[in-house]
C-alpha cells in the first residue's frame, strides 16, 4: 500500500565556512541573504529529484 506524504518539513542551521572550520570559532550564523541563497539551492535540488523520480 502506498504511502501518501501531505506534508516535509525541514529545518537547518547554516554556519559560515572559514579555513578548516577555525577562522569561525563563534560559530555565528550566515547572513539572511546567504541563508536564502542556500535554501533556494536546496530546493531548487530536491524539486529536481523529486521530477527525475516522477520520469522513472
Amino acid at each position: 500500500m502506498p504511502v501518501e506524504i501531505k506534508e516535509l518539513v525541514i529545518r537547518m542551521v547554516t554556519r559560515e565556512a572559514g579555513a578548516a572550520g577555525a577562522a569561525n570559532a563563534d560559530n555565528r550564523p550566515t547572513t539572511i541573504e546567504n541563508q536564502d541563497t542556500l535554501v533556494a539551492t536546496c530546493v531548487k535540488q530536491v524539486l529536481a529529484i523529486l521530477e527525475k523520480k516522477k520520469k522513472r
